[in-house]
Parts: C-alpha cells; sequence; structure tokens
C-alpha cells in the first residue's frame, strides 16, 4: 500500500514538472491573458560573442520564464493572494487604498506636495505661457489652460495612512493656479469644481477603480469646456446631449483600468456608474477649429466626438507628441510641423493637465512655444 501511494506521488510530482513544458508546447489548456502591455522575449541567438558573456544564458532565462506554460494562471494567483493578504498590489506605481480604492502614486505625490517643482519653475512657465498667449491672441487664436481633476486630490479620504507624514503646504496645483492667474492666462479650473461637487452630483465623478475621471464627469467637463469656447471666441457650437441609462456595477471603458492591470481572479467591488449615449445638437451652429495638448485623461473627450463635432479639424497632441487623428493613419508627430503655422491655423490652443502631470506641463510645448513668440 505504502509503495502505491509513493509510486502515485512521485508521478504527480512529475507531471507537475512536465505540465508547463506540455502547456507550453501544445497550449492544451486555454488561459485567460494578461492585462497591461507585455514586449514578449523571444528565444535569443546563439553566438560565441553572447555565449562568452554570458547574455545568452540571461536572455535564454527571460524566455523560459516569459513562455512559461501556466504563466497567466500563476501570475493571477500570486496577485490575488498578495492582495487578499496583505493589500499590495504586484502592479507598477499601484497603491491600494481604504476601502480598496485604487490610485497611482503620481495622484497621491501631486496631493501630498512631493512632486513639487518649486515657485521659480512654474512662475517661469506661467510668465511664458503670457508670452504666448499674447502672441496667439494677436492672431486671433485663443489659449486656455484646462486644470483636469486628479484621483489624490478628489480622494484624499482613501489614501493610505502612512501617506500623512508625507504632506507639504504646496503642491504644483495650487502654485500654478496661483501663478496662472497672476499671469491673467486664462484658466479653467476642473480640479477644484469637481471637488466642489462631490457631495452633489447625481452621478459618481470617479470611479473607485479607475484613475481617469468617469465617462459622466468628462463629459461635463467635455460640456464646460464648450461653453467657455463659445463664450471666449463668440461662436454658438453644438451641444452635447445626453441620455442616461440605469447606472451599472460593471465597469466599461476606463472605469477600472487600474484593477486590469493587476490581474486579479476576482473582481473588486465597483460603485455603480453611469454610462450616457451621446449625441450632438448641431442646429444652427458653427464649428471652431482646436488643437488640445493633453495626456490620456483627453482621450475619452476625443473618442466621444469633442475633436471632431464639437470642433471641426480638431487635433489631439497627445503628450506634445504625436498628432491625432492623423497619426492613425500616416504616423505624424509633432516634430514633422511646423508648429507656428498648425498652432495659428486653429482657433483655440487648450493645454489641459491634471495636477499629476503638472510637473511636465505642455510636454515641452511651453519652450517651443515661447520661443516663436518672445520676439514679439
Amino acid at each position: 500500500m505504502n509503495r502505491i501511494v509513493h509510486i502515485s506521488l512521485f508521478c504527480l510530482l512529475g507531471l507537475l514538472f512536465v505540465a508547463p513544458v506540455i502547456q507550453r508546447g501544445f497550449n492544451l489548456f486555454e488561459q485567460l491573458p494578461l492585462s497591461g502591455w507585455h514586449q514578449k522575449v523571444h528565444h535569443p541567438k546563439l553566438t560565441l560573442k553572447s555565449w562568452l558573456s554570458g547574455d545568452y544564458q540571461k536572455e535564454f532565462d527571460k524566455h523560459v520564464a516569459d513562455s512559461f506554460g501556466f504563466t497567466p494562471s500563476l501570475v493571477r494567483s500570486i496577485n490575488q493572494i498578495d492582495f487578499n493578504l496583505f493589500n499590495s498590489a504586484n502592479a507598477q506605481y499601484v497603491v491600494v487604498g481604504k476601502d480598496n480604492y485604487l490610485y497611482e502614486s503620481a495622484y497621491i505625490d501631486a496631493v501630498t506636495g512631493q512632486d513639487f517643482v518649486g515657485l521659480e519653475t512654474i512662475r517661469e512657465n506661467c510668465e511664458k505661457l503670457s508670452v504666448i498667449q499674447q502672441g496667439l491672441l494677436k492672431r486671433g487664436v485663443r489659449l486656455v489652460v484646462v486644470l483636469a481633476p486628479g484621483k489624490g486630490s478628489y480622494f484624499p479620504e482613501f489614501i493610505p495612512k502612512y501617506y500623512n507624514r508625507y504632506f507639504r503646504d504646496s503642491t504644483n496645483f495650487r502654485v500654478y493656479k496661483n501663478e496662472l492667474m497672476a499671469n491673467s492666462v486664462a484658466t479653467l479650473d476642473f480640479n477644484t469644481w469637481f471637488i466642489s461637487m462631490k457631495d452633489t452630483s447625481r452621478y459618481e465623478l470617479y470611479p473607485k477603480t479607475g484613475i481617469h475621471w468617469s465617462t459622466y464627469g468628462m463629459l461635463l467637463a467635455g460640456d464646460s469646456l464648450r461653453r467657455y469656447m463659445e463664450h471666449a471666441c463668440q461662436a454658438e457650437l453644438p451641444s452635447y446631449n445626453l441620455t442616461f441609462d440605469k447606472a451599472s456595477s460593471k465597469m466599461l471603458k476606463s472605469d477600472d483600468d487600474i484593477e486590469k492591470g493587476m490581474n486579479l481572479w476576482r473582481d473588486i467591488p465597483d460603485n455603480a456608474m453611469i454610462y450616457p449615449s451621446v449625441s450632438f445638437d448641431t442646429h444652427g451652429t458653427t464649428k471652431l477649429s482646436s488643437a488640445v495638448i493633453a495626456d490620456s485623461y483627453f482621450w475619452g473627450l476625443f473618442d466621444h466626438g469633442f475633436s471632431s463635432r464639437v470642433c471641426t479639424s480638431g487635433e489631439f497632441w497627445y503628450y506634445f507628441n504625436e498628432v491625432y487623428p492623423q497619426n492613425f493613419e500616416n504616423g505624424l508627430t509633432i516634430d514633422q510641423l511646423d508648429l507656428k503655422a498648425s498652432l495659428e491655423k486653429h482657433d483655440v490652443i487648450v493645454l489641459m493637465a491634471t495636477d499629476a502631470t503638472l510637473p511636465k506641463l505642455g510636454w515641452g510645448f511651453i519652450d517651443k512655444a515661447y520661443k516663436i513668440y518672445l520676439t514679439e
């Protein structure tokens, strides 16, 4: 009897060793793929130089680990255990807050002031923006800075307690807001606006397990920006018509983008969110041309038609690098543009950043545009 048990255990142990190799070769069991960006590690090429230097062995180890038969399932299992036992996320820059509210660390750094770049830097940028604004205005082009909300600012009560020691008086948001005002730079402060609506909004403005504003909050911001452009340019623009369905506890679009990147087995319970259907009233309206310089916060508005339906020939200068929608077809980037001509062909230039991306406001736009309009 003992012999049978020993043989069975030996066979089971052998199967555990062999199973990943079989799965890798034949893919017998379908597995849920991991979310997030992943660069596949290919089998390295063996050369005398790579063998003697040890590079081949290192790359081969990475290749074996990357192509292990049950990698997605094992990764999810480890992540789930760490999340359940240690309230920890095995995803880069992700912080698990109270009640499982999820943050990216940059948004906590923004509200605590740990990423503060200093008064001199911010004042200099705002003075440059004033020069750019004046130069564009002479050509009939409006510039507006949009201070988009950040999750750390909106939900400070769920930030883990151990961050309390890091809170400082000066933050990029507070100083930028003051300096933009001091330099008379046109500004829309959505960050303060969202916080003021936190207890009165009909629907959630921020998701629990995502980093971007909710679809509803995003559309409110888009409509507010549209109204500002109407007033500033004395034009009647196509307006948003929102049709509301029932709130859903199933997260759509980017409302659980952080959670997806954590690659867990079980969903984290979310607050119910609303996903309005969007149409546009174009009767008796005109359109303006716009260029929006922003990070991923603008993707939702771009996808919902701000650049194509509210504006005409609107462009999204993503991180002041890729130019959309043209980049989809021909890979157009900012470096390929005549920047002065490209700025002045639009009616409105929008510079948008969350409090987490304020340290890199403009992503190079401010210095380049300042050189253009400095001598005027």
